[in-house]
C-alpha cells in the first residue's frame, strides 16, 4: 500500500513546480531523515493484489490463465538438461565476506509475531518476529532492537510461532514456514514454499529444522508442511498442532512424529487448502478453520474438538445450508474459479477467542466481495458458547469506519492476503481487526457507530504525525504486561500503539535492526570506492544508504537509509558524477512512474515519466547505460 511508515514527525512541505510534493522530515527515535515524493496513486491500488496480478500476467499459462503447480521444480529439472561448457573456466577462488548494509531501521513484510508467555515488560522482554522472506528475529528489550537468529542455510519463509506454555517447558518454541498467498510471482496462487517446522529449546535463541516435517525439497509443493499457516501448543499436555495444507496435523512427542487429526485425501491447490488452529487456555477445546475454497466440501468450515483426536471433530459452522452445522447468513459454498481466480463463496478464515471470556469465539473469512463496490471484503461472526446451544451473531454489516470526516471506508483484505484479529485481554467487546487498514470496535462490532478507523491509510481518526502506521496487517498482538498496548505486524514491519483504546490512537515504530524488506532491484554508486547502496522495495519505496552526504548530513547509523519516492519501489540506477559535479539517482514507483533525484541538492526531484504514456506495468523497467550514464 502507498501509505508509508517512515515519514518522521517533522514535515517540511516543499512545493516543486510541475511535480508532486516532497516531504523532508526527521524521525526522532533513530534521528532518521526521509525525503519522499507522494506518488499520487490511490492507496488501495498499491501492495499485494496489484503487484501479484502484474507478476501473474508474466508467468501464467496464457491458455488456462493458471500457473501450474510445481512449475518451479519443472524449471529446475529442465535446467539440468541444458548442455554447458566449462573446460576453459579459470581463475582463483574468492571467499567473499558479506556484512549488513541496511536498511537498519526499516522493517518490511512481517507475517509472524509473538511475546514470551513470561513477558512482564521489565525482567523478561523477549519477543519473536519474522517475515516470509526475512527469517526469524529476536528481541530482548520489548521490540526496541532486534537480532537475526534464523538458522543458517535454511529457508526463511517464516509464517507463524507457537510457544509451549507449560511451566518447565516455556523455553520451547516452534516456527512454521511457507505462505500460500501474497508473496511471490504468482496470482492468484501467490505462494512462497516452506520447508517444515523449526524448533528452539533455548527460548528462541537458536533453531533447528524438525526432520519429521521436511522432505528436503523447498521448491516443490509435495508436503503438507510446505505451508504451515498457524501453530498451537496444548497448555495441558504439550501436544503440538499445525494448521497445514488442507489439514490439522498433531505431534504428541514434541515434534518427533506427526499424524493428521482433521483432513481428507482430496487434493487441492495451495490457496484452497488454507487452515487455522487455536486452543483455549484450559486446553479443553480446540478450534480449526478449513478454507471454503477446499474442493472437499465435507472438510470446509469451522470445527471443534475436546481432545484433538481423530474422529472427535465436530463442524460448528460452514456446513451445508439448512443442516445443523449451517449458520444463518454464512456464505454459500462455491469454490469455482474464473481464469484461476475465485469469484464467489468464502475462502481463507481466521479464529480468535476472547482472552477474558473463553466462551466467545470470533470467526472472520474472505467473502470475495470488493471494497471498490462499497462492500466489506470479509464477513465477521461471533459465537457465544456459554450454553450448549451456541448463539451465532453476524457482525459483517458493521465492518465500516469513517476514515476522514463523513467518508465511509469498507474493510478491505485483498483476497485474504492481509487479515488479522485480536481481542483485548480484559475487555471482550474491544476488538481490533486488520486488513489493508486497522478497524477498532468497542462494542464487539455490534454497531457501526463504535467502529474507529485506527491505523493504516492516512486518516484524521488516529494520531500519527510520523506516518509510522503501515498498511497491510498480517498479525496483531497485545502486550502481556500492558493490556492496552498493541503491536502490529504488517508490510511495513512492526509498529506499536501504547493505548489502542484511546480516542485517537498514537503510533510509533519497533524496527531497530529489524530487516525484512523485500527488494525488487538494488544498485551501487558507480563512484570508485563508494559504499553507497540503494534499491526499490516492495511497499517500502526507494531507499538510499548515503555515506557521501548526497542529501545533506550523514546519518549517525551508517546503515540507516533515506527514504525516497513513495509506494512500491522498483528499478533503480545512479549516474556517475559529471563535469559540473552533479550526480543523479533514478527510481520508480508502481504503474510506470519514473523520477530523477538530483543528489547534493535538497529539493531537485523531478517526474520524468513520458507524457501521455498512460498507466505502466506495476513494475516498469528502464536501463541506465553503465558506460555512459547520461543515457
Amino acid at each position: 500500500m502507498i501509505n508509508r511508515k517512515h515519514y518522521p514527525v517533522l514535515l517540511i512541505l516543499l512545493c516543486i513546480a510541475g511535480i508532486s510534493t516532497l516531504h523532508l522530515s526527521r524521525k526522532p527515535s533513530f534521528s532518521k531523515k526521509s525525503f519522499l515524493i507522494d506518488t499520487g496513486q490511490p492507496e488501495q491500488e498499491e501492495g499485494g493484489k496489484r503487484r501479484a496480478e502484474y507478476e501473474w500476467k508474466l508467468l501464467r499459462n496464457p491458455k488456462t490463465g493458471i500457473i501450474p503447480e510445481g512449475i518451479r521444480q519443472q524449471e529446475l529439472e529442465w535446467v539440468k538438461t541444458v548442455p554447458f561448457k566449462n573446460e576453459n573456466l579459470q581463475g582463483p577462488s574468492v571467499a567473499n565476506t558479506y556484512i549488513p548494509v541496511g536498511p537498519s531501521q526499516n522493517g518490511g513484510r512481517t507475517r509472524s509475531l509473538a511475546f514470551d508467555v513470561r513477558y512482564n515488560g521489565t525482567s523478561n522482554r523477549v519477543m519473536l518476529a519474522g517475515g516470509v522472506n526475512g527469517g526469524i528475529f529476536r528481541s530482548t528489550d520489548g521490540g526496541q532492537t532486534w537480532v537475526f537468529v534464523h538458522p543458517v542455510n535454511e529457508i526463511r519463509a517464516v509464517s507463524c510461532f507457537a510457544q509451549d506454555p507449560r511451566p518447565g517447558f516455556q523455553d520451547t518454541w516452534y516456527a512454521g514456514t511457507g505462505e500460500a498467498v501474497g508473496s511471490s510471482a504468482a496470482y492468484p496462487n501467490a505462494f512462497v514454499y516452506g520447508n517444515g517446522i523449526f524448533k528452539s529449546t533455548d527460548n528462541g535463541l537458536t533453531w533447528t529444522i524438525l526432520t519429521s516435517t521436511t522432505n528436503g525439497d523447498p521448491f516443490g509443493f509435495d508436503n503438507p508442511f510446505d505451508f504451515v499457516y498457524n501453530l498451537a501448543v496444548n497448555p495441558v499436555n504439550g501436544h503440538v498442532y499445525a494448521a497445514a495444507h488442507r489439514r490439522i496435523i498433531r505431534s504428541t512427542n514434541a515434534g518427533s512424529s506427526w499424524s493428521t487429526v482433521l483432513g481428507s485425501t482430496t487434493a487441492s491447490t495451495a490457496l484452497a487448502g488454507i487452515s487455522d488452529i487455536i486452543i483455549n487456555k484450559a486446553g479443553s477445546k480446540l478450534y480449526a478453520f478449513i478454507s471454503g475454497r477446499n474442493p472437499d466440501r465435507g472438510l470446509a468450515g469451522v470445527w471443534m474438538s475436546s481432545t484433538g483426536d481423530t474422529a472427535t471433530w465436530t463442524r460448528i459452522a460452514g456446513g451445508v445450508q439448512g443442516q445443523a452445522d449451517s449458520i444463518p447468513a454464512w456464505r454459500a459454498y462455491n469454490n469455482t474459479t474464473v481464469s484461476g481466480d475465485f469469484t464467489a463463496g468464502w475462502g481463507r478464515g481466521i479464529l480468535a477467542l476472547a482472552p477474558s471470556n473463553q466462551n466467545i469465539l470470533y470467526v472472520m473469512y474472505d467473502n470475495t466481495q470488493s471494497e471498490s463496490t462499497t462492500e466489506a471484503e470479509a464477513d465477521l461472526f461471533r459465537c457465544d458458547m456459554t450454553n450448549p446451544a451456541f448463539v451465532w451473531s453476524n457482525l459483517s454489516a458493521n465492518l465500516i469506519a469513517k476514515r476522514n470526516g463523513s467518508t465511509n471506508t469498507f474493510f478491505k483484505i485483498q483476497g485474504g492476503y492481509d487479515m488479522s484479529i485480536a481481542v483485548h485481554p480484559n475487555i471482550p467487546n474491544t476488538i481490533v481487526i486488520g486488513g489493508v487498514s486497522l478497524f477498532r470496535s468497542t462494542d464487539g462490532f455490534n454497531t457501526q457507530n463504535n467502529v474507529l478507523f485506527a491505523g493504516g491509510q492516512t486518516s484524521t481518526t488516529f494520531t500519527d504525525p510520523g506516518r509510522n502506521s503501515h498498511v497491510d496487517y498480517h498479525l496483531l498482538a497485545f502486550d502481556p504486561s500492558n493490556a492496552n498496548r498493541l503491536i502490529t505486524a504488517s508490510d511495513g514491519g512492526l509498529e506499536v500503539c501504547n493505548n489502542i483504546t484511546a480516542s485517537s490512537p498514537v503510533w510509533n515504530l519497533l524496527d531497530g535492526q529489524y530487516q525484512t524488506i523485500q527488494y525488487y532491484h538494488v544498485g551501487i554508486d558507480p563512484t570508485t570506492g563508494s559504499r553507497n547502496y540503494f534499491g526499490g522495495a516492495q511497499d517500502n519505496s526507494t531507499t538510499l544508504r548515503d555515506l557521501t552526504g548526497f542529501l545533506g548530513s550523514i546519518l549517525p547509523d551508517s546503515n540507516d537509509h533515506f527514504i525516497l519516492i513513495g509506494g512500491d519501489g522498483g528499478q533503480v540506477g545512479m549516474t556517475k558524477k559529471n563535469g559540473s559535479n552533479q550526480q543523479f539517482l533514478f527510481g520508480t514507483a508502481q504503474l510506470g512512474q519514473l523520477y530523477r533525484v538530483q543528489l547534493f541538492s535538497s529539493n531537485n526531484i523531478t517526474s520524468i515519466k513520458p507524457s501521455n504514456s498512460g498507466e505502466g506495468e506495476f513494475i516498469t523497467y528502464f536501463h541506465l547505460d553503465e558506460d555512459n550514464t547520461n543515457f
